[in-house]
């Protein structure tokens, strides 16, 4: 039995959740099918069984009881009424009223009060201020038990008021202060068409509540115990499930307190932590390393007394509440004056920004943590920070000192260089000193001395990895080079060395020793050859190798530091395994940053069947990179162009193992593990800022963590959400997986039968599965790959091994669930494989193929024939057009006159059918037959042969006949056909048509006084106001439309779905295709119109941009190539993140911005309203966001197109006089149009040399100091203070 809400939203009731056996007192969306609970009674004492019983008392107190005798929960009203009862809300809210009054203020008792772990509209969570009395959501501790976990989201009152997020006692993910009309931390979403939102705060209370912009619209809050996030969901009716909206913490920098004290998260940059403006890391070497814990510190010392400054950051979340001081009466001036009269206040601003900048203060005492940066002036507040008054007055005297600061830099420079250069002499002949080039048998290295490889690129000595006063000491490898001191590897990373007493030396044996004063081994090398004259040598690969003195081959080491790798892959490294000995090299990351023993994150190579390289965490897979597939991982992407590094995998008898070069000497790079992030990350070495860089790292996205997705589930980041089941499979357990609890992963949609047989079907571009349970032969082929699979009923995919050899070889086949499937977009990435599932689902699939074959082949074939040799007797076709018109004149008598003539016939016959007067069949075989006899131009109406260009005809008739051979792939593809019609190269002969039929001619041209009604498949002429279209033709079934046109010498087909009473397409004067009701005419009543739909061409008239209220993507995308019209990844569109403006884009990377609307134009992009062509407009309202231009004279015409050879959008204008198109714009248009081009705080001035200048009171953050940056790094710059 269930309780119903008036309008059935919401049901109350008795539940079990997931597989438990529990049964649950709970409220769930009536209407949804999968039950979604919103909120649980008895969260903390399930019952057992089903003799649960809900009642309410006399005195209106709610009891719910087991066997109508022990009470497991109850409600803790207090007050009585005389007619109590008990109403579920149609908001999902259960109350407790008294019957005759339905006043939210009386209500005796309601569950929006003691929320579960969902948040509803309506609903407040917050606190009652006078009372005390809080509401906050707490999420299921799994979702099979919806007790408690120690995730909750609420309102924190600590000095000023904000919304949290905790895990336990600790606090997670901050929202910031509220501004007025949004929180400092979270992007403004105001314009969103789900809902609105608000935070309240007054004497009474302080909550948080969110309600519905369209009362049809579903959604809610929900927090996620098992990914420790905030989800918000909104309702999609079509395909009857809950769509993630958006998720808290979005990003990295969400996390609390990531950047440590005034640290400031910037999501864009790399690394994401940056310091605060006058500030520097605490700990340099631990930040460098990406430990952010410790923060950053003033880079000058403050100094109350003598009085310090402040000086504005903007666009930032707010600090954490702990330490705030909130006045709500003062004003900002006289709160800067309060702030400086407490040396302790390092901070201070607006607390709300809706009463006209200087209604109120928010102060902050001691370290300001959790700062977030924002990039859109919508987001975030200006936070004004105390600083040293040198770092404020540098500003004030700048202008007045310029030029006298210039020449005393300059002069001061001068001498600088003069000093460094001494000095560098100096410490060359102090480390000649001090350095040895090899050790032997009678030597030793102590503590103070080191090894240096013969170039000069690697040192081996003593040091210590912590910046503290620790004495312990280990023996490692570091870049000599390198400032920064970059250890590569350690020898005693278990056992340090208290003190400088360690000494290094060769035992007579050959045995390397690292003892402590001269006695006890802290660690040595396991060699167990013994040679005359052992020699220790520090190559310039930075490999230690121990090798004979007398054995002038290089190769023939006895022991090397290689075989022995620390948490550091370098070039000539081998990672993988001696397959002789089972020797197993692998990485191993360092504890912490302090501490080089072994941490559990592990880098090696995995070999449960066909081998792969895998990250560990203890002995948990983490990342896996997919098998070798001959050319690459197919879990990677293809990385072969860079420019910095070759790898290879080598598997064979003997060994196994991933390696990689170097492209140049001069190029420095490395592999290391880091233990804090779980990452494997590539830095390059930037010899201009002296500084290792960020190239690459893994994994790089959700889906690269091991099986996500769980069983034969695919990750696909570029969809959300981001798992998704494989074709053929469903969600094991759908309730979970619509709530991003994957785990379950997916099984067959139709149970499999490998007695009377299944099917494989093809899943390309994807990682290969986990290697758990797979088989592998190396020089089968895929057929008989498939084969052995067929025979083996646990055989769930197959797919070749190596994919380089045009049809690959080897076969890997998988047993079991197929786990860790991550989709790729590029044909260049991942692989094809094909897995098992029933007969029927590969049945469908035919059936659909072979009926859609049988109703339009025929057709479109005979279509495409004859429209292939209408287009290109150019010659002919006004002659053509002219006799047809006089010969539909007569037909036409009773239709307006200014109606467009219809492009009726083809090869002298009414389009819709052919008649031969000796011969059955249809058109396509009667081609065939002259073709096959020799006389394929009497297949075209006699006039176009005498008139016409013969060889041009002949040719049409050629590709028209390849393109309806019987074999799909044997027929060309479109971009085959334009290059063949564009060229005179020799074409291959035309194998038999597929579509030839006998038994049912086409309908004969009828007598002009047959009114016959044509069949159910109609082929008709369509009519456009011009004939800028040769011909337009359309077949019209029961439930679509199939639209088949052409232009010049290129063809379009496409299907349009919906219906109307009189539907007609029209091709109208601004180019757009639209189909409408014959007799409404209004553009907003267009069933379909490709101005809705562009490709890589923008017309008058034409709208780019976004539908806010559905959130429909208007934007152009780029041919791949000028002979493939397939989208390539230069995008052009409007992105809303904060402030909207216009991108191009280079697939996912920002290319070029045109900087925010300000009314009149884009900021970023040059003033072009003094054009004599075009203008153009920006429209942001509630309901759209666009881009759209017009012509000033109708005469003109003119497009935008984007070129993805160039990376560039275009502008064309017509020359009427060349008959030509002329460009006339470019973007973008020079070094200072590409986006970030300077780094941050730099400024791309194209009239300057260099472009890239530093912002007033900015330097190089790697360079000179004087403002300027001498070298381009790659197109980027990275400035700061």
């Amino acid at each position: 039995m269930t309780l119903v809400s008036n309008d059935e939203s919401f049901a109350l009731g008795f539940f079990s959740p997931g597989t438990s056996n529990n049964r649950y007192l709970g409220i769930w969306y009536h209407n949804d099918p999968m039950q979604t609970v919103v909120w649980v009674a008895n969260r903390v004492n399930p019952i057992n069984d089903s003799t649960g019983m809900l009642k309410i008392e006399s005195s209106g107190r709610v009891v719910l009881q087991v066997q109508n005798t022990t009470a497991v929960w109850s409600t803790n009203t207090t007050a009585s009424v005389q007619n109590p009862v008990l109403q579920l809300l149609d908001s999902g809210n259960l109350v407790v009223r008294d019957e005759k009054d339905s006043n939210p203020e009386h209500y005796l008792w309601q569950s929006f009060d003691y929320p579960s772990d969902t948040m509803l509209p309506g609903m407040k969570i917050g606190i009652d201020l006078r009372t005390g009395f809080q509401r906050r959501l707490t999420a299921w501790k799994s979702w099979d038990d919806p007790s408690p976990g120690d995730l909750t989201y609420g309102v924190e009152l600590e000095g000023g008021p904000e919304m949290g997020l905790w895990k336990g006692l600790r606090k997670y993910a901050m929202s910031g202060l509220w501004l007025g009309d949004r929180f400092s931390g979270i992007r403004d979403v105001r314009s969103n068409s789900i809902y609105d939102y608000n935070f309240v705060w007054n004497k009474k209370e302080a909550y948080y509540i969110f309600s519905l912009k369209n009362k049809s619209v579903l959604s809610r809050v929900v927090l996620n115990q098992t990914e420790s996030v905030r989800k918000r969901y909104a309702w999609n009716p079509e395909n009857q499930a809950w769509d993630m909206f958006s998720k808290r913490p979005s990003d990295d920098c969400d996390i609390y307190g990531l950047c440590g004290p005034n640290g400031n998260c910037d999501y864009n940059k790399l690394p994401i932590c940056q310091c605060l403006r006058a500030f520097s890391p605490k700990w340099p070497e631990k930040w460098k390393s990406s430990d952010y814990s410790g923060g950053c510190i003033h880079n000058k010392p403050l100094n109350c007394q003598t009085g310090d400054g402040f000086i504005p950051i903007m666009r930032v979340k707010s600090p954490d509440i702990t330490n705030l001081q909130v006045n709500k009466a003062t004003n900002l001036k006289e709160c800067e004056a309060e702030c400086s009269k407490n040396c302790s206040c390092m901070a201070y601003t607006n607390l709300d920004f809706t009463r006209g900048g200087d209604s109120s203060c928010a102060m902050w005492y001691g370290g300001l943590v959790d700062i977030k940066q924002f990039q859109s002036d919508s987001d975030g507040m200006k936070l004004f920070i105390r600083v040293s008054a040198s770092e404020t007055e540098h500003r004030k005297k700048a202008d007045v000192k310029l030029a006298l600061i210039l020449a005393t830099v300059i002069a001061a420079f001068s001498g600088f260089l003069l000093v460094v250069s001494y000095i560098s002499r100096r410490r060359r002949k102090l480390q000649a000193s001090t350095t040895i080039d090899t050790i032997s048998r009678s030597e030793s290295l102590t503590d103070g001395k080191t090894l240096v490889s013969n170039g000069g690129s690697f040192a081996l000595g003593f040091f210590s990895p912590d910046t503290s006063n620790s004495n312990n000491r280990y023996l490692g490898i570091w870049y000599h080079n390198d400032p920064n001191q970059t250890v590569v590897w350690v020898a005693n990373r278990i056992n340090p060395i208290n003190g400088s007493t360690g000494v290094l030396k060769i035992e007579s044996s050959g045995k390397i020793v690292l003892q402590v004063q001269n006695t006890t081994a802290v660690w040595s090398t396991n060699s167990t050859v013994s040679v005359e004259d052992p020699v220790l040598q520090l190559l310039d690969s930075g490999n230690l190798v121990l090798r004979d003195g007398n054995d002038i081959n290089p190769e023939n080491h006895l022991w090397q530091s290689f075989d022995y790798p620390s948490d550091t892959m370098l070039p000539g490294m081998k990672i993988g395994v001696d397959l002789r000995t089972s020797f197993d090299r692998r990485l191993s990351a360092w504890k912490n940053w302090d501490d080089p023993s072994p941490g559990d994150l592990t880098y090696g190579v995995e070999l449960e069947g066909s081998p792969e390289m895998v990250l560990m965490k203890g002995l948990e897979k983490y990342y896996l990179t997919g098998l070798w597939i001959g050319s690459g991982f197919s879990g990677v992407r293809d990385v072969r162009s860079n420019p910095i590094f070759d790898y290879d995998f080598v598997w064979n008898k003997t060994e196994i193992y991933f390696t990689f070069s170097l492209k140049s000497k001069s190029l420095m790079s490395r592999v290391v593990l880091n233990q804090t992030e779980s990452v494997r990350k590539r830095y390059t070495w930037n010899p201009e800022s002296q500084t290792w860089e960020l190239f690459s790292m893994r994994p790089s996205d959700y889906c690269d963590r091991y099986g996500l997705c769980g069983p034969n589930g695919n990750c696909d980041y570029n969809k959300l959400p981001v798992c998704q089941c494989l074709t053929g499979f469903r969600p094991k357990w759908p309730k979970r997986w619509n709530t991003s609890e994957y785990s379950g992963g997916c099984i067959h949609i139709k149970p499999l039968n490998c007695q009377t047989g299944d099917e494989f079907i093809t899943i390309r571009r994807v990682k290969s599965p986990a290697i758990t349970n797979p088989w592998v032969h190396k020089t089968m082929n895929l057929k008989e790959c498939k084969a052995e699979c067929s025979r083996n009923c646990s055989c769930m995919a197959y797919s070749n091994l190596d994919v380089t050899g045009g049809d690959g070889s080897g076969c890997a086949m998988w047993f079991g669930d197929l786990v860790d499937i991550k989709q790729f977009q590029s044909d260049s990435d991942g692989m094809d494989l094909y897995i098992r599932v029933s007969a029927s689902e590969t049945e469908l699939k035919k059936k659909a193929k072979v009926k859609l074959a049988i109703i339009l082949a025929p057709v479109i074939a005979a279509l495409l024939g004859l429209l292939l040799v209408v287009c290109y007797i150019r010659g002919t076709r006004r002659k053509l057009e002219d006799e047809v018109e006089d010969k539909n004149l007569e037909d036409k008598e009773n239709k307006d006159e200014n109606e467009d003539m219809e492009l009726a016939v083809i090869s002298g016959r009414k389009n819709r059918g052919f008649y031969h007067a000796n011969q059955s069949g249809n058109l396509i075989e009667h081609i065939w037959r002259l073709w096959t006899e020799g006389k394929p131009s009497d297949a075209a109406y006699e006039f176009l042969a005498e008139t016409g260009d013969v060889p041009e005809l002949l040719r049409s008739i050629h590709i028209s006949l390849l393109c309806v051979q019987q074999h799909p792939e044997e027929r060309p593809s479109m971009s085959s056909v334009v290059l063949m019609l564009g060229s005179h190269n020799e074409l291959p002969s035309p194998k038999q048509p597929g579509f030839l039929f006998y038994n049912k001619p086409f309908e004969a041209y009828p007598s002009p006084d047959n009114n016959e009604s044509s069949s159910r498949n109609e082929i008709s002429s369509l009519q456009t106001p011009r004939d800028s279209l040769i011909v337009q033709l359309i077949i019209k079934g029961a439930n679509f439309q199939f639209i088949l046109f052409g232009a010049g010498r290129r063809k379009c087909p496409g299907i349009l779905f919906g219906s109307v009473q009189n539907p007609v397409l029209l091709l109208l004067d601004s180019g757009n295709l639209v189909v409408r009701d014959e007799n409404d005419s209004s553009p907003e009543s267009y069933v379909w119109q490709s101005f809705d739909y562009p490709s890589d061409t923008s017309l008058p008239g034409m709208k780019v941009g976004v539908d806010l209220r559905t959130g429909f993507d208007r934007r152009l995308s780029s041919r791949k190539n000028w002979d493939d019209p397939s989208p390539g990844d230069l995008t052009y569109g409007v992105g809303i993140e904060g402030s909207p403006e216009i991108v191009l884009r280079k697939g996912l990377e920002k290319l070029s911005v045109s900087g925010l609307w300000n009314g009149n134009g884009f900021n970023g992009a040059p003033n072009l309203r003094s054009s004599s062509i075009f203008g153009y407009d920006f429209v942001w309202n509630e309901n759209d966001v666009y881009y759209i231009f017009f012509l000033k004279n109708k005469s003109v015409m003119s497009r935008g197109v984007l070129n993805e050879t160039q990376n560039a959008r275009e502008r064309y204008t017509w020359n009427a006089e060349t008959q030509t198109w002329q460009l006339s714009l470019i973007l973008p248009n020079g070094y200072c149009d590409i986006y970030g081009h300077c780094g941050p705080n730099g400024n791309c001035d194209d009239n300057k040399l260099p472009a890239c200048q530093c912002l007033t009171q900015f330097r190089p953050k790697n360079g000179p100091k004087d403002g300027t940056l001498r070298t381009i790094r790659e197109g980027v710059y990275t400035l700061s203070h």
